[in-house]
C-alpha cells in the first residue's frame, strides 16, 4: 500500500468504530516506547532478525500493555472494521477479566485488563527465540498462536477464544454490484479486511463493496488496487451494514 493509502485507512477505521459509538486511539511507536520492557524487545526482535514491519506488528502488544487503564482496552487492527459490535456491546463484553481474543489467533479483534495484557506480553517476549519450534516465519500471530498449541487457555489466561471476526467483506458475490449479505454480517462482531482477503473478495469471490468513485489511482504495479482502496470499501461495508441490516 502507498503512503496515501495507510492514511486513508486509519481516518476511515477511526470514523467507522465512532460511528459504531466508540472513543477511539491509534497507537504510535511513542506509545510502545513507554512500556518499561520495550528495550527488551526490541533487541530481541533486532537478534532474531526480524523485519520492520513484524516488529511493528509486536510494539502493538507494548502500547496496548501500557495504555494505564486497570480495565484495560480494545485492540483492533487498523483492517477491522466494526459490524455489530457497538460501543455498549463492548463495555459488556469487557467486563468479563481476562484476555479475550475474538479472531482466535489472529490478532485483529483483542480486549484485556491491564494485568492480562501485560501477562500476554511476558508470554509472548519468553517466546522470541530463534529456535522456536514453528515452521512458519517469527511473528506476533505466530507466537500467539503457539502459546495457544502449547498451553491451555487458563495457564495463558485467556477467557474467550473465538472466531468472531469475519475474514473479509461479508457481501453477496455479483460481477456488477455485491450486496451486503446481512444474515452473515449479523452473525459477527466486526470483518477484517485484511490484504489477502480483499484480493480472494475482489479478484476470485467477487464480493468486494462497488466503489462511488474510481478509487485511488494505482501507478505502482506493486501496489493492489483492492488493498489501496479498503478505506472507501470499509465505509461502504459499515454504512451498508447500517442500512441494511437492522
Amino acid at each position: 500500500m502507498s503512503e496515501e493509502g495507510h492514511r486513508n485507512l486509519v481516518k476511515s477505521w477511526e470514523g467507522a468504530w465512532q460511528a459504531r459509538g466508540w472513543d477511539t486511539k491509534v497507537y504510535n511507536a511513542a506509545d510502545a516506547r513507554q512500556h518499561p520492557k520495550f528495550d527488551l524487545v526490541f533487541q530481541k526482535l533486532r537478534d532474531i532478525g526480524m523485519n520492520e514491519y513484524d516488529q511493528r506488528c509486536f510494539w502493538r502488544w507494548l502500547a496496548a500493555a501500557h495504555d494505564g487503564d486497570p480495565m484495560g482496552g480494545w485492540q483492533s487492527d487498523y483492517d477491522t472494521f466494526p459490524l455489530t459490535l457497538t460501543g455498549k456491546l463492548g463495555l459488556d463484553l469487557m467486563k468479563e477479566p481476562g484476555f479475550k481474543s475474538w479472531t482466535l489467533h489472529v490478532p485483529s479483534l483483542l480486549h484485556g485488563d491491564q494485568q492480562s495484557w501485560n501477562k500476554m506480553v511476558d508470554l509472548m517476549i519468553d517466546h522470541i527465540r530463534p529456535d522456536l519450534d514453528t515452521t512458519y516465519r517469527i511473528s506476533d500471530m505466530v507466537i500467539f498462536m503457539y502459546l495457544r498449541d502449547h498451553y491451555n487457555l487458563e495457564d495463558l489466561g485467556i477467557t474467550k477464544w473465538e472466531s468472531s471476526v469475519y475474514p473479509g467483506f461479508p457481501y453477496k458475490p455479483s460481477d456488477v454490484k455485491p450486496t451486503i449479505d446481512c444474515d452473515t454480517a449479523r452473525q459477527f462482531l466486526a470483518a477484517h479486511i485484511s490484504h489477502a482477503s480483499s484480493n480472494a473478495d475482489y479478484n476470485e469471490k467477487h464480493t468486494y463493496p462497488k466503489l462511488q468513485h474510481k478509487g485511488i489511482i494505482i501507478t505502482d504495479t506493486n501496489v493492489q488496487y483492492e488493498a489501496e482502496n479498503r478505506a472507501e470499501a470499509g465505509a461502504i461495508m459499515v454504512e451498508d451494514f447500517k442500512k441494511e441490516c437492522k
